[in-house]
């Protein structure tokens, strides 16, 4: 029941959002800066195994059985299985004792996902086993449906480079 709740509720996000602007030509967010350290518990690392390419995605921790992330994270690649990357600030330091890391071979792409129109980029991947919250490890507060957030200002949370001179 959760499962199609959470599909509706980014199913009907998703239109709203696409009845309302324009398309954006890139994926990509640039110029962002270094977050404070665990100051995003709910955001997973992702490393992704794929038939054709490996690559690394973000996503955020909706249950302690569901992460959300991008479908063309998942489904481009042809994924085989993805490393999740729990209560890390630096997703490369496996020293960090506040990470919990899952494999996971299961994910479900949004049905109305379409590359050329960047539309339902969403997927769900399922867990072998439930993460426990901690202080660095906490599942995201979704939208109640009753809330309105026009004219507020959101916060993307995710790793990547913070300038147009560094590498990846």
């Amino acid at each position: 029941m959760f499962f199609f709740l959470l599909f509706l509720s980014i199913t009907a996000l998703s239109q709203l959002v696409h009845e309302h602007s324009k398309p954006v030509p890139s994926f990509r967010i640039i110029h962002g800066r270094v977050a404070g350290l665990h100051s995003h518990p709910y955001q997973v690392g992702i490393y992704v195994t794929g038939k054709i390419q490996s690559q690394f995605c973000g996503g955020s921790l909706v249950s302690n059985n569901y992460v959300l992330t991008a479908a063309h994270c998942v489904e481009d690649v042809n994924a085989l299985s993805m490393e999740l990357i729990f209560g890390a600030h630096n997703v490369t330091d496996k020293s960090e004792e506040t990470q919990v890391r899952r494999i996971s071979t299961e994910f479900t792409v949004h049905p109305g996902w379409d590359w050329s129109l960047k539309q339902g980029d969403v997927a769900l991947v399922k867990l072998p086993e439930p993460v426990n919250e901690t202080e660095h490890i906490k599942i995201i507060r979704l939208h109640s449906g009753n809330e309105t957030f026009a004219e507020e200002k959101g916060t993307l949370a995710g790793w990547g480079i913070t300038s147009n001179t560094q590498t990846q």
